[in-house]
């Protein structure tokens, strides 16, 4: 449901920045930058499907 969208929406956020403290090199730090603005972006608009498009676009970066 839309509540369930929203914490994950901000946990994927969370999750992000999370990666971006452990300072990853320069072209993965670009991509989860993009993925952490238009997750945020996003979120501010409540519009949680795209917000977790924007997550699952870096969970995909972090693992490769």
């Amino acid at each position: 449901g839309l509540a369930d969208d929203a914490a994950d929406c901000n946990a994927g956020i969370a999750m992000i920045k999370a990666e971006l403290d452990k300072k990853p090199a320069e072209a993965i730090r670009t991509k989860l930058d993009k993925a952490l603005t238009d997750a945020e972006r996003e979120a501010t608009e409540k519009e949680y499907d795209e917000c977790l498009e924007a997550v699952e676009d870096a969970t995909e970066v972090i693992k490769n």
